[in-house]
């Protein structure tokens, strides 16, 4: 195993630690606005269907933000 110190000085960890706030944020929003911290249903599966579809929506949320408003209505 690698020590702490040493594997902090790899530029895997740096790409890593880059990256790091941006996951974070997506995880947060889905924690506080669409309730990711509990269940709904009983049962993996269903568990699991539930949090796919919490990242779905965080996700396209954060996709038509990231469009250019202008060109959606560039063909007006």
């Amino acid at each position: 195993m690698w020590k702490r110190s040493e594997r902090s000085q790899t530029e895997e960890y740096a790409s890593v630690k880059k990256d790091h706030p941006k996951v974070e944020r997506r995880l947060g929003e889905i924690v506080n606005r669409h309730g990711g911290r509990i269940a709904r249903y009983r049962g993996l599966d269903r568990v699991f269907l539930q949090e796919i579809l919490c990242a779905t929506v965080a996700n396209v949320k954060r996709m038509i933000r990231l469009l250019d408003v202008s060109s959606i209505f560039a063909f007006r």
